[in-house]
């Protein structure tokens, strides 16, 4: 696929993404859908964060492309937040995703 650059005099320039930025590209696709896929399930009641176990959560989060430091709340916190906001505005294609604080 062929991304859009700066148009010049009388017609386009096409860059084409080089294979780090596709491969990044599709692995941000795939966190974002699976992300989706958890919210899902949370809001369907079929997965309920404050019971999960460490291992459970710091497995979701590794999956959905998210830092897994820090203590059990931490990563739960960074799920639910992930969850709730970055769907309500995907991140656009460009650069890299959000990094938790």
């Amino acid at each position: 696929y062929v991304e859009e650059s700066k148009p010049f005099k009388g017609g386009k320039i096409f860059r084409v993404p080089t294979e780090a930025e596709i491969v990044e590209k599709q692995k941000q696709e795939a966190n974002q859908r699976y992300l989706e896929h958890i919210k899902g399930n949370i809001d369907d009641g079929l997965i309920d964060l404050q019971t999960l176990t460490a291992e459970q959560l710091t497995a979701i989060a590794a999956k959905a492309g998210l830092d897994t430091a820090g203590t059990a709340d931490a990563v739960r916190n960074r799920i639910a937040e992930a969850t709730a906001t970055e769907l309500a505005e995907p991140t656009k294609g460009r650069g890299r995703g959000k990094k938790a604080e």
